[in-house]
Parts: structure tokens; C-alpha cells; sequence
């Protein structure tokens, strides 16, 4: 099996140019602001839109905002896709030193509950979060906050 994929490696490189599809899944930005810009991710043609509750993917600040879709075959973005999901993800933008006094209440409290509701509204269904590291912890603050304050976000 080794001598295989060698091969398909090799014939990969030489004819095709590359070993990978590296190509990011085509979005849109929905929303920007300071904070935060909110993508929606293009259906895939063929695909039968109703598979499910929208998905909101939250990376965790300083990760780069494809984390989600590493490459065609290995994307997670694909994948829901595929599902006929409607795919979000909040990307936080840049973030320089006049940013240093914006503490996680700044995520948690504002950027993230707006934008789920935003979400919510735009697909008139309820969004399904996706979250890892820091970002992970973002979702569960505002969803814990939302729990408590009795809000359906």
C-alpha cells in the first residue's frame, strides 16, 4: 500500500503540480465590524439545503480562520457542507496592541451573543455551535450566560 500512494504522491507532484487541494471553500461576509467579521459559506451546488440546523464555527483568537478548512478532502467547512448545512464562522480579524484592553466580556458578552442572534434570524432556526481551544470557551461562557439570564439568544 505504501508503494501505492508513493506512486499517486509522485504522479500528484509531477502532473498535477501539487499534493494537495488547498483551495478554500468559497464564503461571503454577512456582517463586519471592529470586533468581528461573520462568513457564510456557499451551498455546494447538487446538495440538498435542508440538512440540519445552521452551524456557527468559533476559532479561538490568534488561530487562522481556515482552521476549519485545511484543505479539500480535510475540511471540516466541506463537510457540513456536503450535509447540506448552512456553514457560519466569525472571524475576529486582526488584532494589534490598541486591542490589549479588550477582555473576554468583549467575546462573550457582545460578539458572540450578536452575532449567534444574527445567525438565528438570518436562517429562522436555532444555530448549532462549533468551538475549539479558546474559542471553545467563548461558547461556553456566552451560552452558560444566556442559560442563566433566561435569554434564547
Amino acid at each position: 500500500m505504501d508503494l501505492v500512494d508513493a506512486v499517486a504522491n509522485v504522479w500528484d507532484r509531477a502532473v498535477v503540480g501539487h499534493l494537495a487541494d488547498l483551495r478554500r471553500m468559497p464564503r461571503d461576509a454577512v456582517v463586519g465590524s471592529p470586533q468581528g467579521i461573520l462568513f457564510r459559506y456557499r451551498p455546494l451546488s447538487g446538495v440538498d439545503p435542508s440538512g440540519g440546523a445552521p452551524v456557527l464555527l468559533v476559532p479561538p483568537l490568534g488561530a487562522p480562520d481556515f482552521a476549519y478548512d485545511l484543505r479539500r478532502g480535510c475540511s471540516l467547512v466541506e463537510h457540513l457542507l456536503q450535509q447540506g448545512r448552512t456553514v457560519y464562522l466569525i472571524d475576529y480579524g486582526p488584532k494589534s496592541f490598541s486591542d490589549r484592553t479588550l477582555g473576554i466580556e468583549s467575546w462573550v458578552d457582545e460578539l458572540l451573543p450578536d452575532t449567534i442572534r444574527r445567525v438565528a434570524e438570518e436562517t429562522d432556526d436555532e444555530v448549532h455551535l462549533v468551538a475549539w481551544s479558546l474559542g471553545g470557551i467563548f461558547a461556553l461562557l456566552t451560552v452558560a450566560a444566556a442559560v442563566q439570564a433566561r435569554d434564547p439568544l
